[in-house]
């Protein structure tokens, strides 16, 4: 008996991460853009907002605010394999030209880095 109680509990706490790291992202971020600029000039920085409002089964939701190009919030959608987030607008988003989010991102405890479809890096932190 003791064997099987004790295997119970490693099988439930072996399961737990999981389900914490997908809840564990779910929350608010604020985040930096690095545009870099076609003519050469210097990098511009742009402040970016994140709101992970669910995570399901590895599907996420949530709403982006592109300040800086006058996009205002753009829902999202994505996916959480492990600690590769993917993000997309969503269908419900439609994006205005400009505005469009395609983000490929790596979890890191309250931290999210990684890049633009456009090759430009993302930093975010809870």
């Amino acid at each position: 008996m003791r064997v099987s109680a004790a295997l119970l509990v490693a099988g439930l706490l072996g399961a737990y991460p999981a389900a914490f790291a997908q809840d564990g992202i779910v929350g608010k971020y604020t985040g930096m853009m690095e545009v870099a600029r076609a003519s050469g000039g210097p990098t511009r920085h742009d402040t970016v907002y994140l709101v992970i409002h669910k995570v399901d089964a590895g599907i996420v939701e949530g709403t982006a605010t592109l300040g800086a190009r006058g996009c205002g919030d753009v829902a999202v959608q994505g996916v959480l394999d492990g600690s590769k987030l993917t993000l997309l607008h969503s269908a419900k988003g439609e994006a205005k030209q400009g505005c469009g989010v395609s983000w490929e991102l790596t979890v890191a405890g309250n931290k999210l880095e990684g890049k633009t479809k456009s090759g430009n890096t993302l930093r975010f932190s809870k």
